[in-house]
């Protein structure tokens, strides 16, 4: 079993398209998805962790992004032999966190896609525990952090999140924590991280 990372991919959006230097949200999401299938091995089992924000707009933009990710899945077997599991880790633009009071409503359609969807998780990585959310411990795209309800209490452990959009893989939290970007923005090529990347960046990086 192989273990890949990434956050943010914002299937069908059209201003993160425009960021990201695409001029249309479906050559973005063609790029994205070529990428992927580029990326992620032949003839094993993958477990692909997506750190939230699949999409960003209404339930139709929604149902066209797990489409995308049910179509990875099944291009994988057919073209690849590869079979796919995926992980998601809840952000604020899924319609199932649980900012907005309604999310249970759509629980049942991200499930169809999905194998197991979290708000949070832990994880293995150079031998030590490591935090995966959506959000960093500190930090964001603007002056002030957001949503803070929902963030992980910072205890030093290292984080893997998304949702700042940087290209810059390392940042540290106020307090110091090792936390590690895998949004698209931040992955070479838009391709997914593997567990592998991330231990070496930890075992470079982490203040004992």
């Amino acid at each position: 079993m192989r273990d890949f990372y990434i956050s943010d991919p914002h299937f069908g959006h059209t201003l993160v398209s425009e960021l990201r230097g695409f001029r249309s949200p479906r050559a973005h999401d063609r790029a994205l998805f070529e990428a992927w299938m580029d990326e992620l091995p032949a003839d094993e089992n993958i477990r692909l962790w997506i750190l939230g924000d699949n999409s960003c707009g209404t339930e139709e933009d929604e149902d066209y992004a797990l489409g995308q990710l049910q179509r990875l899945r099944e291009n994988l077997l057919v073209k690849k032999n590869s079979r796919l599991a995926l992980h998601g880790i809840v952000g604020n633009h899924d319609s199932i966190h649980p900012m907005s009071t309604k999310s249970y409503k759509r629980l049942p359609t991200f499930l169809q896609v999905y194998d197991t969807i979290q708000l949070a998780a832990s994880t293995k990585m150079a031998g030590m525990r490591v935090m995966l959310s959506h959000f960093p411990y500190t930090g964001d795209q603007f002056d002030t952090d957001r949503m803070e309800q929902f963030r992980l209490r910072d205890l030093g452990q290292p984080l893997v999140h998304g949702h700042t959009h940087n290209k810059e893989i390392i940042s540290y939290s106020a307090q110091g924590s090792l936390q590690l970007c895998v949004c698209v923005d931040a992955c070479e090529g838009m391709r997914p991280m593997e567990k592998e990347t991330l231990d070496k960046i930890i075992h470079q990086h982490f203040k004992r």
